[in-house]
C-alpha cells in the first residue's frame, strides 16, 4: 500500500507541475486547491517513505488533510467537470486526483494501526 501511495503521489505531483507549466499558476479561488495539490503529495511521500517514525499526531493530521483534499476534489468534480472542455489527459488527471488522497489516507492509516515492534533489551 505504501508503494502505491508513493507512486500515486509522485505521478500526481509531476502531472500537476506539467499543468502548471502549460496552463500557468492557479488564479482566484483555485489557489488553495493548487497549493494543496502541490504540497500534499510532498507531505504524503515524506510521511510514508522518508520520515523514520512520525508521531501519531502527525499521522492523524495527514489523514485528515487527505480526507479534506478528497472532499475538495469531489466538490470540484461535481461543480466543474461537467462544464470543463474536453482535453487529452483530463480523465486520467481527474482519476489520479481522486485516487491519490484515498490511497495515501489508507496507507497512512494502515501505518498508524500497525503494531509497534518490540524493542530489544
Amino acid at each position: 500500500m505504501k508503494n502505491a501511495a508513493v507512486i500515486c503521489n509522485v505521478l500526481l505531483w509531476v502531472f500537476f507541475c506539467m499543468v502548471l507549466v502549460t496552463d500557468g499558476f492557479p488564479q482566484g479561488s483555485d489557489i488553495p486547491l493548487g497549493l494543496f495539490t502541490f504540497l500534499m503529495p510532498i507531505f504524503n511521500v515524506l510521511l510514508v517513505r522518508i520520515l523514520a517514525s512520525p508521531s501519531r499526531a502527525v499521522r492523524v493530521v495527514a489523514i485528515a488533510s487527505n480526507l479534506l483534499w478528497l472532499g475538495i476534489i469531489g466538490w470540484l468534480m461535481l461543480e466543474r467537470l461537467p462544464s470543463h472542455p474536453e482535453e487529452g489527459g483530463l480523465l486520467a488527471y481527474v482519476l489520479l486526483m481522486a485516487l491519490t488522497p484515498t490511497v495515501s489516507a489508507v496507507a497512512i492509516y494502515v501505518g498508524l494501526r500497525a503494531p509497534k515492534p518490540l524493542l530489544a533489551k
